[in-house]
């Protein structure tokens, strides 16, 4: 068997069946339509390996990032400490999928849905502005407390996704 059919045959052992894509846009949709409820937000991105197309099959959890209104990040004339946005994100999160495991990774909510498939992983974020070549920045509330001054993690994803692309065509 040659090189390039060998790597055929392991793609397709290793990517995401149907069944999982499935599940994965359901609880897409799932996170979505819940957000909607009590959350001011703009959209739901997905983000990750599944956005870049690398997800392993029955290995890889599902990355969200769920856009804020900036109404969720203000009280009054001051901002909110990243702490409370993501108390504030898992709470709606919780009361939405009461029977499910809710939990706390770093700057994500961890939505664990009881049909034992990976976990949804839902990071909250803040639409900053246009970056390089007009694509769009978002600020991920860090997952320490620090001073409403200071901002939280800065993020392209689009533009790391089309840098990815671009140096995987220039590797062929």
């Amino acid at each position: 068997m040659a090189i390039a059919d060998r790597f055929v045959k392991l793609l397709s052992q290793i990517e995401p069946t149907g069944s999982e894509l499935e599940k994965l846009a359901t609880h897409r949709s799932s996170v979505a339509s819940a957000r909607g409820r009590a959350l001011k937000t703009n959209r739901v991105e997905p983000i990750g390996s599944h956005s870049r197309g690398t997800a392993v099959r029955a290995a890889s959890d599902l990355d969200l990032l769920l856009v804020l209104s900036v109404k969720e990040r203000t009280w009054g004339d001051r901002e909110k400490p990243s702490s409370t946005v993501m108390s504030r994100v898992r709470a709606e999160l919780r009361a939405t999928f009461g029977s499910t495991d809710i939990g706390r990774d770093g700057q994500a909510i961890v939505v664990s849905f009881a049909d034992g498939r990976r976990p949804v992983e839902v990071v909250p974020a803040f639409y900053v502005g246009p970056g390089h070549e007009n694509y769009p920045v978002f600020e991920i509330p860090d997952s320490m407390e620090i001073p409403a001054a200071q901002e939280g993690t800065r993020t392209t994803p689009t533009l790391e996704f089309k840098i990815q692309n671009d140096v995987a065509c220039v590797d062929s």
